[in-house]
């Protein structure tokens, strides 16, 4: 068996392109994670044992609630 190799591509750094299209999902989805794990522990074991219509309204109200960006 032979040892299997990573391929990567080379990508030009693009600033407009992070700060469009990465930035705001990279601050929204951190400042969300931060908010939920900070919450009430009875928000994780509702998360953990709700339904999936509940767990996404969860995700959508902290994610709606957040800044697209890291200076809010």
């Amino acid at each position: 068996k032979t040892k299997d190799k990573s391929k990567t591509t080379a990508v030009d750094w693009d600033p407009v392109e992070w700060n469009t299209n990465v930035v705001p999902y990279l601050a929204r989805f951190a400042h969300s994670l931060d908010r939920f794990m900070d919450g009430p522990t009875d928000l994780h074991h509702k998360f953990l044992t709700d339904d999936t219509l509940k767990r996404k309204e969860v995700i959508r109200s902290l994610w709606m609630d957040s800044p697209a960006d890291f200076d809010q």
